[in-house]
């Protein structure tokens, strides 16, 4: 009896998370790519695997209306899943998108991102001050994440939020931090 399929994913995915702690996108992507293959129903691993590819750019816009609907048609078992579609939807100006996903968001979602996903969506609408207080929000709930791979996804929303309100100097802090080390 060897190992199955959904071992060896959960390997490469581990391995993926590792080598994106060491600053080894590429590699990262190589791995959980691997992982995909092996397992690609897993969301766990479909969600390292979009938290990869957004943070090196590498993410199409079929490779992610694909995800989109694969998310709106199918039951949940990562929340903060759909959160980081919702977020890529909104990098590539898929805003209706971007608000079915948000629609489906429940209980478990991370408070930091979603305030920073809704901060954006407040600049979208028009309000900005409804934005600055959520992304004020967003800043608030931070706090200190356990593993690297929350650290990093919040520094990438919140980059993103600050981006939005055109906070330039908060933008490219955030960004820094995500490259280097997800601190």
């Amino acid at each position: 009896a060897g190992w199955s399929n959904h071992t060896i994913s959960r390997l490469h995915a581990h391995l993926a998370e590792l080598l994106r702690e060491a600053a080894e996108a590429g590699e990262a992507v190589s791995q959980v790519s691997q992982a995909q293959a092996l397992d690609p129903d897993d969301q766990a691993i479909q969600h390292l695997a979009l938290q990869l590819q957004r943070g090196c750019l590498s993410l199409t816009a079929e490779n992610l209306a694909a995800r989109i609907q694969k998310a709106l048609g199918q039951p949940l078992s990562d929340p903060n899943y759909p959160l980081t579609i919702a977020e890529a939807a909104l990098d590539h100006n898929q805003v209706p998108e971007a608000d079915s996903l948000a629609r489906i968001l429940g209980e478990g979602t991370d408070a930091c991102r979603l305030a920073a996903l809704r901060a954006r969506f407040a600049i979208l609408d028009g309000d900005p001050t409804a934005a600055f207080e959520l992304y004020h929000a967003a800043q608030s709930a931070e706090g200190e994440a356990t593993d690297f791979g929350t650290r990093w996804a919040r520094k990438i929303s919140l980059a993103q939020a600050a981006q939005a309100l055109k906070q330039w100097p908060q933008a490219i802090a955030y960004g820094i931090e995500t490259v280097y080390n997800g601190k």
